[in-house]
């Protein structure tokens, strides 16, 4: 069983974290932005990850 994720979206919203991840010098820093904008779009933690070019595993912590 999944559970959800609880994200706080006062702080940037997912357009904004893919400008910054643009923007980020760090390749593994911008995966992770992209994923938690993937998921801010209603995408699986899985499914965010996969489509952020990292290992699903990896992308809780």
């Amino acid at each position: 069983m999944t559970r959800a994720v609880a994200f706080q979206t006062d702080i940037a919203s997912a357009a904004e974290l893919r400008q910054l991840a643009k923007r980020e010098p760090r390749r593994r820093t911008a995966q992770r932005m992209l994923a938690l904008a993937n998921a801010l779009d209603g995408m699986s933690r899985a499914e965010a990850a996969r489509a952020a070019g990292i290992d699903p595993s990896t992308s809780s912590g």
